[in-house]
Formats: C-alpha cells, structure tokens, sequence
C-alpha cells in the first residue's frame, strides 16, 4: 500500500518508503564502495532518483528496481574515484 501511494504521488508516503530502505540503501552502497562517506553520498544520489523515478517505476520488482538504481550510483562513484586517481 506504501508503494502504491508513494507511486501515485503522495510526498508523505515517498518520505516513508525512503526511511523504510535507507539504511538498505546505505548498507549496500557501503558493501560496493567500502567507504562510509561515498556510500552516504550514494545514499544521497539513490534516494534522489528514487524520487524523480517513481512515476516510471514498472509496477513490480520494487527491491530488484531499487538495487538497480543503488548499483548504478555506486558503479559511477567508483568510476569517479578512478577517474580523479
């Protein structure tokens, strides 16, 4: 029911479905990128585009759709920190 809300566009609803997986979030960035302060910022970045996402999300898959996005940022992170090495 969250998600559906979330979904259709109900902002209460989107901030509950963020508290309920930040940590999922965070903890995930921080198993790709084994730094504590760019898996924040990934946090930061996923959560962002989760926001701006869910009007397209596909309707099932939720943690799959939402890995996704957590496994992208964190690809782009980790190709930043070469890039700038």
């Amino acid at each position: 029911m969250l998600l559906k809300e979330a979904v259709s566009g109900n902002k209460k609803a989107t901030d509950e479905l963020v508290a309920v997986y930040a940590d999922e979030i965070y903890f995930a960035a921080l198993t790709y990128v084994k730094d504590s302060e760019t898996a924040r910022e990934i946090l930061d970045k996923s959560i962002s585009d989760l926001r701006g996402s869910l009007c397209v999300y596909p309707g099932k898959g939720f943690d799959s759709w939402l890995a996704e996005i957590v496994y992208k940022n964190a690809i782009f992170a980790v190709k930043e920190r070469i890039l700038a090495s």
